[in-house]
């Protein structure tokens, strides 16, 4: 080979290497977040056992007194201990290993038992198995080796999505007076804002797998698409409130709300 055709196949195989090396980049850009992989880069652990908390003292709350425990109450157990279970999911696929992925499942387990109860007795039972499971997820990673293996998950009945769809405009409606509060009480707010938008992402996370409500392969593939929207679209919020950037935060809300609407033009059968 002359020296100018060497030049000249060296000049291609660098040219050729440089294109791959950007379609590889774009193509990488493009891919989707995994929709049932590891959840860690999603919404911080933290953020999720705070909800967890939270929602345990709510619990407490409204089970405080036999007497109010009326059919608004038993409601208001129900949804919240689906969404413990939401919660709980979102925990046991993070990757960091804190939580074990052991504690996150008894807290599903507990909380799908709380969330079955129709009488008081048997509410304040499933909620003291509520609250241990819910005590352990804070302990020491290496204290929880030697806990049981997690039992097999099935993730699409983890909880019941038309409790999950009850609780999504609550905590929504709180998120989104949060951000659009001026701006000192947006810093104030910041911790529950991140809080109510992890819980979103979590309740899209378990939803993903419950295809209840479609009835063809086509359903199923839009069910997906929808709930990957959600829970990333809550994501961005999530990073966005982190980051203090309350417009940000804003344009992310914008985008879940569209997700959210487009998901109900499409399965809810009381709008057709």
């Amino acid at each position: 080979m002359n020296g100018s055709n060497l030049a000249g196949s060296i000049l291609l195989i660098g040219t050729i290497t440089v294109l791959a090396g950007r379609f590889l980049a774009a193509a990488d850009e493009k891919s989707p977040t995994p929709a049932t992989g590891q959840t860690s880069p999603i919404v911080p652990a933290d953020d999720l056992t705070a909800q967890v908390d939270y929602y345990v003292r709510r619990l407490g709350e409204t089970l405080a007194k036999k007497d109010e425990f009326d059919d608004a109450a038993k409601t208001r157990v129900k949804k919240d201990a689906s969404t413990l279970a939401a919660l709980a999911l979102m925990l046991s696929l993070d990757g960091s290993g804190a939580p074990s992925k052991s504690s996150a499942t008894a807290l599903i387990a507990a909380s799908q038992k709380l969330a079955k109860t129709d009488d008081y007795e048997s509410a304040q039972a499933a909620f003291e198995e509520v609250k241990q499971s819910a005590a352990r997820l804070n302990q020491n990673p290496a204290d929880a080796k030697g806990d049981s293996p997690a039992d097999p998950l099935d993730k699409a009945k983890v909880a019941s999505l038309q409790l999950l769809m009850q609780q999504v405009p609550v905590v929504n409606s709180t998120l989104r007076r949060g951000l659009n509060a001026d701006a000192e009480r947006f810093k104030k707010l910041q911790n529950q804002l991140a809080g109510q938008s992890a819980t979103l992402a979590a309740i899209a996370q378990t939803i993903w797998a419950d295809t209840s409500t479609t009835t063809k392969p086509a359903d199923v593939s839009s069910w997906h698409q929808f709930s990957d929207e959600m829970r990333d679209a809550a994501a961005e919020v999530n990073q966005a409130i982190h980051a203090g950037d309350q417009p940000a935060a804003t344009i992310a809300m914008t985008r879940l709300a569209k997700s959210c609407e487009s998901c109900h033009a499409a399965f809810r059968k009381d709008d057709k």
